[in-house]
């Protein structure tokens, strides 16, 4: 594979062992960090310098190895524009959404073509999200390779224990009316960590339902003392959510119910280390709700293969991949 140092990166990892040694993290320029507080606009400015730093120094590299964030595009941009000195650029991260506005859907069809003109490869964390994105936008399906996410609980303690209560969280791609429906008919206590008051319009929430927002390690010790966890996913998304939600209650031994069997079947068998509904399936969750309740053994069954299955997925080993897997696609590229 040749000597180390040769791939740039815009992400730090944590000087991890499998990470840190192999590539070059490019900080973002600290000195522009007041440019993030002019509204609405800022941010993008702090991007722009940040990706000018990684395309001024892209030169000694064989790979750019990027997140695809506001800065990673706009390096991407760059290198197609300015023609000299072109870089492979495998892009990671890629959280990519289709926008109701046609304008707006075309000016991302638009971006999405000109990173791919540069690049040799994107990763994806479900399977299902190769096939979106291909569907959608203007890139062959060959050009992605599915790396699964992974728990993310090692830095961080927390005691296990079991408080009679079901779980559910989170913000993005979350839709609780199907929760709080399932729980109306339930006589257990559910509490719904959320800041994202939207998600709650128009819902009439039962007296066994708590829903608030809570400090991030308020979230783990909650997951930590339920009973069971539920992602209440919605259907209907370009790409796949909630992998890091449900593989760290995997990891904490909950049996873990999720409301998308087309992402989430790379990571749990059904009815083995985990229960997969459709989003919406009403019925079918309350159901699973109650016989995961009322069965300890099922529970333990669950929970316990649950554990096993989620320590197949490692934040170290997922770095060594994404960027063995650069260096491959980067040596394929070549021929």
């Amino acid at each position: 594979m040749g000597s180390l140092k040769e791939i740039m990166t815009n992400f730090e990892g944590d000087n991890d062992p499998n990470w840190s040694p192999f590539v070059d993290f490019i900080p973002p320029p600290e000195h522009f960090n007041l440019l993030k507080e002019i509204p609405r606009v800022g941010n993008y400015i702090f991007a722009l310098f940040y990706a000018l730093r990684l395309y001024r120094v892209r030169g000694k590299y064989k790979v750019i190895l990027l997140a695809c964030d506001t800065a990673g595009m706009i390096f991407g941009f760059l290198q197609f524009f300015l023609f000299f000195n072109k870089k492979p650029v495998f892009y990671f991260s890629n959280l990519w959404e289709v926008h109701p506005n046609k304008l707006f859907y075309y000016f991302k069809y638009l971006q999405i073509w000109i990173i791919n003109r540069v690049s040799i490869g994107f990763s994806v964390n479900s399977t299902c999200d190769a096939l979106s994105y291909s569907s959608i936008f203007p890139i062959n399906i060959n050009k992605f390779v599915c790396l699964p996410y992974f728990p993310t609980l090692w830095k961080y303690s927390y005691t296990i224990s079991d408080d009679n209560f079901v779980f559910s969280g989170g913000n993005g791609q979350r839709e609780y009316h199907q929760l709080i429906e399932a729980a109306k008919e339930l006589p257990y206590n559910f509490f719904i960590a959320c800041s994202d008051d939207n998600l709650f319009k128009g819902l009439d929430i039962p007296a066994n339902v708590k829903v608030q927002s809570v400090s991030h390690q308020r979230f783990r010790e909650m997951m930590a003392s339920a009973t069971i966890h539920v992602v209440a996913l919605a259907g209907g998304f370009l790409r796949s959510g909630g992998h890091q939600t449900y593989l760290n209650a995997m990891a904490m031994e909950k049996p873990t119910i999720v409301t998308d069997c087309r992402g989430a079947i790379d990571y749990i068998e059904d009815g083995v280390d985990g229960i997969l509904i459709e989003p919406g399936d009403i019925k079918s969750l309350r159901n699973t709700i109650d016989k995961l309740m009322k069965d300890r053994k099922l529970r333990k069954f669950i929970g316990a293969n649950a554990k096993r299955k989620s320590e197949q997925f490692n934040g170290s080993v997922y770095l060594k991949n994404l960027r063995l897997i650069a260096m491959k696609k980067y040596e394929k590229s070549k021929n």
